[in-house]
């Protein structure tokens, strides 16, 4: 019989180090934070904190923070980013599925998000984003 690959994953995961600042939705801030998507303020919000991305993905991501986060719970990620010159920024809803204390660096956790009702639109530009990170990579390491 022929040996048939299945592919676990719905998008590519790129290994890459970004830094991102997150938000924690709770019970305290969730007025705060509904006000201000209404007055387009979301990125002044109090309470951002800073972590650095290990992998992406159209679907989620993968960071190291300062904090374990509940599981279940859910952020706002920030990304900023730089795509032929111009910079863009994210701004994706999203649910936490692990947190857990990194195995090697004493008061860092690694998390693990997945995005929650994304539009098409911005799941597309974020992925084309990713394929010309992995392309930018693949010429440093073949030239």
């Amino acid at each position: 019989t022929n040996i048939v690959k299945y592919e676990r994953r719905q998008f590519f995961r790129l290994d890459v180090a970004m830094d991102i600042r997150y938000l924690t939705l709770r019970p305290d801030n969730t007025a705060a934070f509904k006000e201000a998507v209404k007055t387009n303020t979301l990125l002044q919000m109090e309470g951002f904190q800073a972590a650095t991305t290990r992998d992406v993905s159209g679907g989620g991501l993968r960071f190291v923070c300062n904090e374990e986060l509940p599981i279940d719970s859910m952020l706002i990620t920030h990304i900023e980013t730089e795509m032929d010159g111009r910079p863009k920024q994210y701004v994706f809803l999203a649910k936490v599925l692990a947190s857990k204390k990194h195995e090697e660096i004493r008061g860092i956790y690694e998390s693990r998000v997945q995005f929650v009702d994304l539009k098409q639109s911005a799941r597309e530009e974020l992925v084309q984003y990713i394929f010309h990170c992995q392309r930018e990579q693949l010429k440093k390491h073949s030239g």
